[in-house]
């Protein structure tokens, strides 16, 4: 898959890796998994009904929340 960036608009290459339990999104330049997200954590996904591919997965919170945890 690819991420589009939200201020330059680059474009990143991304891995998206589901195992049993969890959600892995992977880059290119380290190819191990550092956080998975959990099925459980996943409130839903909205899909683009047009011919573009986009997929957008809703949480129960952000990355930003789970670092002011730590």
């Amino acid at each position: 898959m690819i991420k589009i960036s939200r201020r330059g608009y680059t474009q990143h290459i991304r891995l998206l890796c589901l195992t049993s339990e969890r959600l892995y999104n992977i880059t290119k330049k380290d190819p191990y998994p550092k956080e998975g997200l959990l099925f459980q954590d996943i409130c839903g996904i909205t899909v683009s009904p047009y011919k573009d591919g986009f997929i957008c997965i809703h949480t129960k919170e952000t990355y930003e929340d789970r670092v002011k945890l730590n």
